[in-house]
């Protein structure tokens, strides 16, 4: 998740048990999406040792702007224990 100036503030989507849930709630969900405060994303990368690089604030960007700025480093991560 970038804010409006396109600076990271992070998410993680897991998949839910969808039967599971429809059957203890009613209700049809496949996907639960997760606020990751920043500050604790930057300490769990800290913590393993992954290189950040920061930037400073800017004013906000337009829709087009934000989705180019964030599609260079918006991806797909994975942790398995």
């Amino acid at each position: 998740m970038l804010d409006a100036a396109g600076q990271i503030i992070g998410v993680v989507v897991a998949t839910v048990n969808t039967p599971g849930v429809y059957a203890a709630t009613g209700k049809y969900v496949d996907d639960v999406g997760i606020g990751i405060r920043q500050v604790t994303a930057l300490d769990f990368l800290k913590k393993h040792k992954v290189q950040v690089q920061k930037t400073p604030p800017s004013g906000p960007l337009t829709e087009t702007a934000l989705l180019k700025k964030g599609s260079g480093f918006v991806t797909q991560i994975g942790c398995w224990k």
